[in-house]
């Protein structure tokens, strides 16, 4: 009977240590969804107000402004900056690939950024951007 009983015990024992172990494992996974689902969100509004942007100078362009001497140019990137809160760097450039106008150049900590922009492997791929004529495009810099 003492067996009997140490046997069930343990049975139950077992069974509640499964349980508690597919509890915790449905909480990790319902965890790790929640923050992809707000990373998602996150990355689609920042790119909703980066378009916005992107819109004020397309038409301010197309409205006979000039680029390389846009003024509120730098508030504009501040703009950008402040809604990804330091995360998205922007790159301005000519129809020719120069950058205009850079949101990290005057951070010491960006040096590597700067020279990746400057770069011919950067200027090649702005090339092929360019000929596809797409705004707001992703252009790697260097390992980024």
């Amino acid at each position: 009977m003492k067996e009997n009983l140490r046997s069930n015990i343990f049975t139950v024992l077992i069974f509640i240590l499964l349980a508690f172990g597919s509890l915790q494992f449905v909480t990790w996974i319902s965890q790790m969804a929640f923050e992809n689902t707000c990373i998602e969100l996150q990355e689609q509004y920042i790119g909703t107000e980066v378009s916005e942007v992107i819109k004020i100078v397309e038409n301010a362009i197309n409205f006979g402004k000039d680029l390389e001497n846009y003024y509120g140019m730098d508030e504009q990137l501040e703009n950008i900056c402040q809604i990804s809160e330091g995360n998205l760097k922007v790159v301005v450039l000519d129809g020719t690939g120069k950058p205009l106008y850079l949101s990290f150049q005057q951070k010491e900590e960006n040096k590597e950024l700067l020279a990746g922009v400057y770069s011919g492997e950067y200027q090649n791929a702005v090339a092929e951007v360019m000929s596809d004529k797409v705004a707001g495009e992703q252009i790697p810099i260097g390992n980024r």
